[in-house]
């Protein structure tokens, strides 16, 4: 089994974790610490270590994203 742990800074980890901890399974999940991102993947694969992350991040940048528009059009 591989184990694999992204931390990523982000100024609005806790709200970009609840919008994407839905997604968690038992063998993949996100949470947030210390203003930090954190996803952690268990897989018998590296592919899908590898494609489980990307699409963590992408939706990662989505989120940011449109946290960024609603700051803009709250100002």
């Amino acid at each position: 089994m591989l184990h694999a742990i992204l931390e990523l800074e982000a100024k609005d980890a806790e709200i970009v974790y609840k919008s994407l901890n839905p997604d968690s399974l038992d063998w993949c999940r996100c949470f947030a610490k210390n203003g930090k991102f954190i996803i952690e993947v268990n897989a018998k694969k590296v592919g899908t270590i590898l494609y489980t992350v990307d699409d963590y991040i992408l939706n990662v940048k989505v989120s940011l994203e449109i946290l960024s528009l609603i700051e803009k059009l709250t100002k």
